[in-house]
């Protein structure tokens, strides 16, 4: 395995850019720079595998060819033009896609087509759009366009075990990204006393056991003969994990995200069904460090009191549970809602915006008042 260092790439949601970049530094120890939607690092091959698998805040992770400011196709043209056929893996069928963020004079479709034109003629019939060995992405971010080779070969926000689904379910990467923006030590005691399909609880496990992510999707990575050293390195370093709990009022949630739990090879969360007015009889007073979760929110289903009442049985019982200086952190598409309830038991210590495709959501952080 070549330990030569190059310039790699991990492309995120907007607003989870610090999050990545600690996570890449917890797992192969290198520092990287944050930007828009991305971050920067030099890294060997070895360590762009080990990201691809154990990342759990990554949609992309790249080997990096080329970036360069784009106003126009013809810029697209310019600099690949410029880049050898030999950067490319030496054998085996190159597809080239394109994701496109921001307002541009062309379509993707129209950016793939520019990229193809400058290697069919030097990769010699090697290109193809639907059998392949390699996926080579062109990621253009408003004015900024990145070329590379992507390590996995698939999107991976996606999680294999969402399977049973809850109607607000999230992203497995947004779950992960409210887990840390929370604050969360592994070993503490963490509470999503609305779990739905179990996304918080779980990606919280995945942090807290270190089971890769991606342990039962080997099979999909493009690159997976390469990797067969990474998966076993990555696998022995997995550990169990306690003191997670997801709740939920309506059973068949809770039995949907013991399923996922289960799909996911996550074994030591609590689910119980549990009503958001019963969560001091759940716990001790003072025993939880950790509220993480995504309340219901006000909508054609749930009228504004109704909401209103179980944002305050949630936060007084919460106060109630948490240690002193305890944590509660929301995800929510709209925060005056909850911060007109949370001020009497709760400081306010930050919020984050974290945009997820169209959507646009709201991590707010407090801490238990004294």
């Amino acid at each position: 395995m070549s330990c030569v260092l190059m310039e790699g790439m991990i492309i995120t949601h907007p607003g989870m850019e610090e999050v990545a970049a600690q996570e890449i530094k917890e797992i192969i120890g290198a520092e990287a720079v944050a930007g828009k939607s991305m971050c920067m690092l030099s890294a060997d091959t070895e360590q762009l595998f080990s990201l691809a698998y154990a990342g759990q805040s990554f949609l992309r992770v790249l080997k990096l060819y080329r970036s360069f400011t784009i106003t126009a196709l013809e810029d697209i043209k310019k600099e690949l033009s410029n880049v050898s056929p030999l950067v490319f893996p030496s054998e085996g069928m190159i597809c080239i896609q394109t994701i496109r963020v921001g307002s541009h004079p062309f379509q993707s479709i129209d950016a793939t087509e520019t990229a193809l034109s400058c290697f069919r003629e030097t990769l010699q019939g090697r290109i193809s759009l639907k059998n392949y060995q390699h996926l080579v992405m062109l990621i253009i971010n408003d004015d900024q366009c990145y070329f590379g080779l992507d390590i996995a070969g698939f999107d991976l926000s996606k999680r294999d075990y969402k399977v049973f689904l809850h109607p607000s379910s999230l992203r497995g990467t947004l779950g992960y990204g409210i887990v840390r923006m929370s604050g969360y030590v592994p070993g503490k005691v963490l509470v999503d006393p609305f779990c739905g399909s179990g996304i918080i609880p779980i990606e919280a496990a995945f942090f807290c056991s270190r089971l890769p992510v991606c342990m039962y999707r080997k099979k999909d990575f493009l690159m997976k003969e390469e990797m067969q050293n990474v998966f076993a390195a990555r696998d022995k370093k997995a550990k169990t994990c306690g003191n997670i709990s997801g709740f939920d009022r309506q059973l068949r949630h809770v039995s949907a995200a013991k399923k996922n739990a289960a799909i996911a090879g996550i074994k030591d969360i609590s689910f119980s069904r549990v009503d958001i007015e019963d969560l001091d009889l759940r716990f001790d007073k003072g025993s939880v460090d950790y509220i993480v979760t995504q309340p219901p929110e006000p909508s054609r289903i749930h009228e504004e009191k109704i909401i209103a009442k179980v944002y305050r049985d949630f936060f007084r019982n919460g106060a109630f549970v948490l240690k002193k200086k305890g944590i509660l952190c929301v995800c929510v598409r709209k925060k005056e809602p909850i911060e007109m309830v949370a001020g009497e038991y709760f400081t306010k210590l930050g919020e984050q915006v974290i945009g997820v495709g169209k959507d646009c959501w709201m991590v707010l952080r407090f801490e238990k008042k004294p």
